[in-house]
């Protein structure tokens, strides 16, 4: 009788210790999982904010050359970048090969 409960005491601690090893496996895989996933987090979170500083940038030199007055240079780039027109004593040559 002493003999069997013994057995059954060993049984049930066995059950307890493989069921507390699972579950600290399980919790073990969740942690890495989670921590792999805060490292990705973390680099998206550098790259969002490097890009949000080179649009910062962008938009502060729109910004300039919004309220900055517009000269005679300005004009000319303008009219020769936006609308191809050149001065009438100019001779332009056209480049017939796509550049990409």
């Amino acid at each position: 009788m002493m003999q069997q409960k013994s057995n059954q005491r060993k049984g049930i601690s066995l059950i307890l210790r493989c069921f507390m090893l699972l579950i600290l496996t399980v919790s073990a895989g969740v942690f890495i999982s989670k921590m792999i996933s805060y490292a990705e987090l973390t680099r998206e979170l550098e790259q969002l904010e490097s890009e949000k500083e080179y649009y910062e940038e962008q938009i502060a030199e729109l910004n300039y050359r919004i309220n900055s007055p517009i000269d005679y240079e300005d004009i000319v780039r303008i009219a020769r970048e936006k609308l191809n027109l050149a001065f009438p004593d100019e001779t332009v040559f056209y480049n017939e090969q796509k550049t990409e």
